[in-house]
Formats: C-alpha cells, structure tokens, sequence
C-alpha cells in the first residue's frame, strides 16, 4: 500500500554540511510525524548531498533529489513537483525547526474544505545567541479579507516562505510556482501568486522556525541580477500588486505598505549598474538611470524614502532629470566604497 503523507517538507540543500544535520534532525524530531521528508541538493559543492543520503538510508520518510546547480527556485519548484502529501511547507537548509512546527501549522487549519495558507512567526538567531522574532498575532482573514494580508501584515507575513502551510492542490490547480527568472522576493511573489486563489490566511502567534541569520545568502544558490532582471523584478512586483488593488478595489493609500515595500527595491536596478559583473558604459548607464524614472516616477517621488544623505541626493538628481550629475555621484561613491549608500551596509 502507497503511504500518502500528510505535509510534504521541502528542504532545499546548498553548501551546508555544517548545519544540514541539525536541520533534517529537527524535522525528524517533529511531534507530527505524518510527514515526507524532500532534500534537493542544488548542485552543493561540499559534503551536503552524501549527508542527504546517509540520512534517507536511515528513514524511510526521506526522499533524496540530487540536480545539477540551478538556483534556489528550481530546487523549491521540484519539490513540490515530486510532493505527495496534501500540504506542504519550507524549510532551509541552515535554519532548524521546533518539535511542534508541523503540529501547530497543521492544528491552525479550519475544520472546513477551504484551501488557505496557515503562517507563523519566526525566531530569528544571532551569531552571539541572541534571539529576536517577526512577530504574528492570532488572526483568521476570509477570502473576502486576504488583501489585509498587504495593508497590514506584508513586512511580517510576506517575506519569507518557511513557517507557512500551503495546500498543495491549490498550488497546482492554478499552477503556481517560484520563478526561475527573478532571485530576490520570488518568495513574496509565490506568496502573492497563492493568496489571492486563497480561501483564507490564518496567522498563529507560535515561533518554531529558527532561522539562522549568519549563513542564510550562503546556504541558497542565488545569483546576481544584471539590470534588466531587476527592472522585470519592479515591473513583476507591481502587477502582483496592481492585481490586488484591482480585485479588492484598493485605494493607493490602503496599499502604502505594499508601494513602500515595492519601493524600497528602487536602489537594486541603480546598484546594478555599478556593482554588477556587468561593465556598463557611460552612455548605456544614463540611458538605463532615465528609463528607470520613466517608468517608476510615481513610486519613486511618494513612496522611495532611503535613510542616507547619499541616497537623498541621487533620488533628487534623478527626479529632475539630471542624469550626468547622478551617474558622477554614483560613480564617486562606489569608486570609495561606502558603505553609507542604499544597498549596503551600515
């Protein structure tokens, strides 16, 4: 007889042989135990994919899938290709989970036959043992009320795609998945693409997901964008949220979070082309600095508030047109490197 699960865990594995057996040790360790286990190696240069398959010859749960490099969004996507329970959830690699992870997101489903997505906070650990949390309280929005998910919860809710239980038949009836074509907020774009078919989002005030903030950019295979994949990011971001605002008939103003959110990737397309292993020319750099305006003025005079002086300054230059002006400052700046800029470190 065919064992059908439950919860499919997925567990993308990249370059993560140091944390990999307290991750998959957590999850076996799980109080609900009506579960799949789904290590995809992306391709790890290191031990990761032998320990992967030392771990499946000890339980049968475990489901092994070694592929050649191709990015965290290819590794999540067969994943939930080869699931077979009726939900799933995410956990990386270099995170580990509470013994009651599965139990309290299974337990926060409604007893109905409505598909939704089930979230939970998160526990965030410091390289000095610190401890810090996303904070959620305990909320239920109904199908009717699932855009509050932008006007209210998008800096908690969206960000991340572990401590959620997402109904698998959903996911492929309206054939969702993460794109392969965009390596930052794929996460928050999944997430947009699954709660508006949603029948409901339930939030529980649990933190079982430990997410290791040290190692977390090293332990997914991302890569860097050039420009125009960050100009597909902004333009994809923005129709997934113009599609809420049509269907809910939101106002801008209920939507502030969601433009500011969106907003504060405006650096990113800058950035490119500076930083990127792309060498741009002068003319191809002023050229891409005014179709970026063209094409986000709006969102970028009402909602791109950057902390820094810097940053300031080039939002003002590339507002009034003055692109010579703004590629010399950039080009100042990156030329010594400081770390007082948009996108970098304070």
């Amino acid at each position: 007889m065919i064992r059908i699960p439950k919860i499919s865990v997925i567990v993308p594995v990249y370059n993560v042989e140091e944390y990999l057996p307290k991750c998959i040790e957590s999850i076996l360790a799980q109080s609900f135990d009506d579960f799949e286990l789904l290590l995809i190696d992306d391709g790890t240069p290191d031990r990761s994919g032998e320990i992967c398959d030392e771990y499946a010859k000890k339980d049968f749960r475990i489901t092994v899938v070694h592929q050649k490099n191709s990015g965290v969004t290819v590794a999540r996507n067969k994943g939930l290709e080869i699931a077979q329970g009726d939900y799933a959830v995410f956990v990386d690699s270099d995170d580990w989970v509470e013994v009651n992870y599965l139990r309290d997101l299974y337990d926060g489903l409604p007893d109905c036959h409505l598909r939704g997505l089930v979230i939970e906070g998160i526990k965030k650990v410091y390289p000095d043992g610190t401890v810090g949390y996303i904070p959620l309280e305990e909320i239920f929005f109904s199908k009717a009320e699932i855009y509050r998910i932008l006007t209210e919860l998008i800096d908690r809710a969206l960000g991340y795609p572990s401590a959620k239980l997402y109904n698998l038949s959903l996911i492929r009836e309206k054939s969702i998945s993460f794109s392969p074509e965009i390596s930052l907020l794929e996460d928050q774009i999944f997430l947009l693409d699954y709660i508006i078919h949603a029948d409901f989002v339930v939030a529980r005030k649990a933190y079982n997901y430990c997410y290791r903030t040290e190692h977390s950019s090293e332990s997914l295979s991302v890569s860097k964008n050039n420009f125009e994949k960050e100009c597909t990011l902004l333009r994809v971001y923005n129709e997934k949220i113009f599609l809420f605002q049509q269907q809910y008939n939101l106002t801008d103003a209920q939507l502030c979070k969601a433009w500011s959110s969106l907003a504060s990737l405006f650096h990113r397309p800058i950035l490119s082309l500076y930083f990127s292993s792309y060498e741009y020319k002068y003319n191809d750099r002023v050229a891409s600095l005014r179709r970026l305006v063209k094409e986000n003025k709006n969102l970028i005079e009402l909602y791109f508030s950057p902390d820094y002086k810097i940053d300031k300054v080039t939002k003002y230059l590339l507002l009034h047109g003055w692109y010579f002006f703004c590629d010399l400052w950039m080009k100042f700046w990156v030329m010594i490197k400081s770390k007082h800029m948009f996108g970098m470190t304070k």
